[in-house]
Protein backbone atom coordinates (compact mmCIF):
# COMPACT_ATOMS: atom_id res chain seq x y z
CA UNK A 1 0.00 0.00 0.00
CA UNK A 2 1.33 3.55 -0.66
CA UNK A 3 2.27 5.96 2.40
CA UNK A 4 -0.87 8.12 1.66
CA UNK A 5 -3.74 5.61 1.49
CA UNK A 6 -2.20 3.74 4.11
CA UNK A 7 -2.24 7.03 6.30
CA UNK A 8 -5.66 8.00 5.01
CA UNK A 9 -6.89 4.77 6.40
CA UNK A 10 -5.27 5.31 9.67
CA UNK A 11 -7.19 8.48 9.98
CA UNK A 12 -10.46 7.15 8.94
CA UNK A 13 -10.60 4.25 11.64
CA UNK A 14 -9.63 6.78 14.23
CA UNK A 15 -12.82 8.75 13.02
CA UNK A 16 -14.85 5.74 12.63
CA UNK A 17 -16.30 5.54 16.11
CA UNK A 18 -16.82 9.09 16.09
CA UNK A 19 -18.97 8.55 13.33
CA UNK A 20 -20.61 5.64 14.14
CA UNK A 21 -21.96 7.21 17.46
CA UNK A 22 -23.03 10.30 15.59
CA UNK A 23 -24.67 8.26 12.88
CA UNK A 24 -26.23 5.90 15.85
CA UNK A 25 -27.59 8.60 18.22
CA UNK A 26 -27.84 11.72 16.10
CA UNK A 27 -28.29 10.89 12.37
CA UNK A 28 -30.88 7.60 12.38
CA UNK A 29 -33.09 9.47 15.53
CA UNK A 30 -33.15 12.80 13.03
CA UNK A 31 -34.23 10.60 10.18
CA UNK A 32 -36.58 8.63 12.20
CA UNK A 33 -38.24 11.70 13.37
CA UNK A 34 -39.04 12.73 9.94
CA UNK A 35 -40.45 9.64 8.37
CA UNK A 36 -42.63 9.25 11.23
CA UNK A 37 -43.62 12.87 11.08
CA UNK A 38 -45.75 11.69 8.15
CA UNK A 39 -47.44 8.75 10.05
CA UNK A 40 -50.43 8.95 12.73
CA UNK A 41 -49.51 6.82 15.50
CA UNK A 42 -50.49 5.93 19.23
CA UNK A 43 -47.19 4.66 21.45
CA UNK A 44 -49.63 4.04 24.09
CA UNK A 45 -51.93 1.41 22.17
CA UNK A 46 -49.23 -0.14 19.64
CA UNK A 47 -51.58 0.30 16.23
CA UNK A 48 -50.58 0.11 13.21
CA UNK A 49 -49.32 3.92 11.90
CA UNK A 50 -51.79 5.31 9.86
CA UNK A 51 -49.71 7.40 7.11
CA UNK A 52 -51.73 10.71 6.72
CA UNK A 53 -49.49 12.91 4.17
CA UNK A 54 -48.58 16.46 5.27
CA UNK A 55 -51.41 16.37 7.81
CA UNK A 56 -49.59 16.62 10.98
CA UNK A 57 -47.62 19.80 8.95
CA UNK A 58 -50.78 21.29 7.78
CA UNK A 59 -52.02 20.98 11.72
CA UNK A 60 -48.93 22.50 13.26
CA UNK A 61 -48.73 25.19 10.79
CA UNK A 62 -52.52 26.39 12.50
CA UNK A 63 -51.46 25.63 15.66
CA UNK A 64 -51.10 29.59 17.87
CA UNK A 65 -48.50 28.38 20.24
CA UNK A 66 -46.14 26.58 17.17
CA UNK A 67 -46.71 30.19 16.03
CA UNK A 68 -45.62 31.71 18.69
CA UNK A 69 -42.98 29.51 19.44
CA UNK A 70 -41.64 29.95 15.82
CA UNK A 71 -41.66 33.76 16.37
CA UNK A 72 -39.69 33.64 19.58
CA UNK A 73 -37.45 31.05 18.10
CA UNK A 74 -36.82 33.24 15.46
CA UNK A 75 -35.95 36.45 17.58
CA UNK A 76 -33.42 34.74 19.36
CA UNK A 77 -31.70 33.44 16.27
CA UNK A 78 -31.81 36.43 14.45
CA UNK A 79 -31.68 39.04 17.12
CA UNK A 80 -30.43 37.94 20.61
CA UNK A 81 -27.64 35.72 19.68
CA UNK A 82 -25.78 37.75 17.05
CA UNK A 83 -25.93 40.95 19.66
CA UNK A 84 -24.76 38.67 22.61
CA UNK A 85 -22.19 37.14 20.54
CA UNK A 86 -21.01 40.62 19.72
CA UNK A 87 -21.24 42.16 22.62
CA UNK A 88 -18.99 39.43 24.15
CA UNK A 89 -16.33 39.85 21.56
CA UNK A 90 -16.14 43.53 21.82
CA UNK A 91 -15.75 43.11 25.86
CA UNK A 92 -13.06 40.54 25.13
CA UNK A 93 -11.11 42.97 22.78
CA UNK A 94 -11.82 45.95 25.38
CA UNK A 95 -10.59 43.52 28.57
CA UNK A 96 -7.67 42.67 26.31
CA UNK A 97 -6.40 46.36 25.94
CA UNK A 98 -4.55 48.33 28.85
CA UNK A 99 -6.33 50.50 30.71
CA UNK A 100 -7.17 51.86 34.21
CA UNK A 101 -9.58 49.46 36.13
CA UNK A 102 -9.31 46.50 33.51
CA UNK A 103 -7.88 44.09 36.92
CA UNK A 104 -11.16 44.90 37.89
CA UNK A 105 -13.82 44.48 34.60
CA UNK A 106 -11.49 41.28 34.43
CA UNK A 107 -12.41 40.51 38.22
CA UNK A 108 -16.11 41.45 37.77
CA UNK A 109 -16.24 39.11 34.58
CA UNK A 110 -14.60 35.93 35.97
CA UNK A 111 -15.56 35.90 39.88
CA UNK A 112 -19.07 34.57 39.12
CA UNK A 113 -17.60 31.61 37.06
CA UNK A 114 -14.82 31.04 39.70
CA UNK A 115 -17.65 31.49 42.64
CA UNK A 116 -20.19 29.03 40.83
CA UNK A 117 -16.76 26.16 41.14
CA UNK A 118 -16.38 26.94 44.37
CA UNK A 119 -20.12 26.28 45.53
CA UNK A 120 -20.28 22.98 43.20
CA UNK A 121 -17.32 21.90 44.69
CA UNK A 122 -18.83 22.51 48.42
CA UNK A 123 -21.59 20.73 47.24
CA UNK A 124 -20.07 17.57 46.07
CA UNK A 125 -17.91 17.47 49.63
CA UNK A 126 -21.24 17.49 51.05
CA UNK A 127 -22.64 14.78 49.10
CA UNK A 128 -19.10 12.90 49.17
CA UNK A 129 -18.17 13.30 52.94
CA UNK A 130 -16.54 10.47 55.34
CA UNK A 131 -18.36 11.56 58.16
CA UNK A 132 -21.64 9.15 58.66
CA UNK A 133 -24.38 11.96 57.82
CA UNK A 134 -23.03 12.56 54.49
CA UNK A 135 -25.51 12.84 51.94
CA UNK A 136 -23.92 9.53 50.07
CA UNK A 137 -23.39 7.72 53.41
CA UNK A 138 -26.79 8.41 54.61
CA UNK A 139 -28.15 6.44 51.38
CA UNK A 140 -26.04 3.84 50.91
CA UNK A 141 -27.00 2.79 55.13
CA UNK A 142 -30.59 2.56 53.97
CA UNK A 143 -29.04 -0.52 51.94
CA UNK A 144 -27.02 -1.78 54.68
CA UNK A 145 -23.77 -0.45 53.92
CA UNK A 146 -21.26 1.09 56.48
CA UNK A 147 -20.10 5.14 55.82
CA UNK A 148 -17.34 4.96 53.31
CA UNK A 149 -14.72 7.49 53.06
CA UNK A 150 -15.61 9.12 49.68
CA UNK A 151 -12.71 11.16 48.67
CA UNK A 152 -10.24 10.23 51.39
CA UNK A 153 -9.95 6.30 50.95
CA UNK A 154 -7.84 5.26 48.02
CA UNK A 155 -9.78 1.94 48.07
CA UNK A 156 -12.67 3.80 46.27
CA UNK A 157 -10.36 5.60 43.40
CA UNK A 158 -11.60 4.57 39.78
CA UNK A 159 -7.79 4.73 38.24
CA UNK A 160 -6.71 1.63 41.00
CA UNK A 161 -9.87 -0.62 39.33
CA UNK A 162 -9.62 0.30 35.69
CA UNK A 163 -5.12 0.26 35.83
CA UNK A 164 -4.34 -2.33 38.12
Amino acid sequence: MRKTLREALISYSFCFPAYLIFTIFIFIPIVWSFILSFFDYNLLTFSAPRFVRLYNYTKLARDPAFLVSLRNSAFFSIVYLPISIGLGFIFALLLNESFSGRNFFRMAIFVPYVVSLVIESIIWMLILSAHPSGVMNRFIRVFGIPPQGWLSDSRLFCSQWLFS
